[in-house]
């Protein structure tokens, strides 16, 4: 998730740094070898973190069905919570029917949004996977040329 992000704001901070670099730094040889240095920097970091994130999911899908499963259960929990809240409930008080709201905790709303926020990125980059991955070579080997 993280990676498919950083795929999209990543190259508009550096352009932001590079610009400033050139600002800055009078000697352009010298400015295009910071330049270098952030952009491996950059690039050695996200790499990191897509191999991290690889790693962790590779180790879910060959744990137990508890361990695959967790976070769909966990986010279909919220989401019958929220039925129940905001569907059910209503209606059945609706009736006359005394019912319980169930709680939903702070926390829930951030961890919900995550989730979702997560799919939501994941089916994208499922979608665009091969040109991110593309046009983000390109951009690297662009920076380092110029």
């Amino acid at each position: 998730m993280l990676g498919a992000i950083a795929s999209v704001i990543v190259p508009k901070l550096l352009d932001g740094i590079f610009n400033t670099v050139d600002q800055l730094v009078e000697d352009k040889d010298k400015a295009n070898e910071i330049k270098q240095a952030i952009s491996a920097m950059a690039h050695e970091r996200w790499m990191t973190e897509i191999k991290g994130g690889i790693e962790i999911v590779l180790a879910e899908t060959k744990g137990g069905w508890l361990q695959r499963n967790w976070r769909p259960i966990l986010m279909m929990t919220f989401i019958v919570m929220l039925w129940n809240n905001f569907i059910l409930v209503p209606y059945l008080v609706s009736f006359g029917l005394n019912v319980v709201v169930l709680p939903f905790p702070a926390g829930a709303w951030g961890l919900l949004t995550a989730g979702v926020s997560g799919y939501v990125v994941a089916r994208t980059v499922e979608k665009v996977a091969p040109g991110v991955g593309t046009k983000m070579k390109d951009w690297m080997k662009n920076k380092k040329d110029g």
